[in-house]
């Protein structure tokens, strides 16, 4: 009989699916949260912070983006 392996194969993706939205869930928190607290050292250290204080600008943002970003 075939069903019984069928259903388990079932609930064990379904688990697995379930616990890696959960994880990636948690990746995304923890990757904003460097971003936040990080984010003006590396303007700074790329050159493009003006203010050494407060969270980046938007332009400043764009900027990191476009010096960082693959395949440009």
């Amino acid at each position: 009989m075939w069903w019984p392996a069928a259903l388990i194969g079932a609930v064990i993706g379904i688990t697995g699916w379930a616990r890696a939205r959960a994880a990636v869930s948690d990746l995304s928190a923890l990757s904003e949260a460097a971003v936040d607290l990080h984010a003006r050292t590396l303007a700074t250290a790329l050159g493009i912070s003006v203010d050494a204080t407060g969270p980046i600008t938007i332009a400043e943002g764009e900027r990191i983006t476009a010096l960082v970003r693959k395949g440009r």
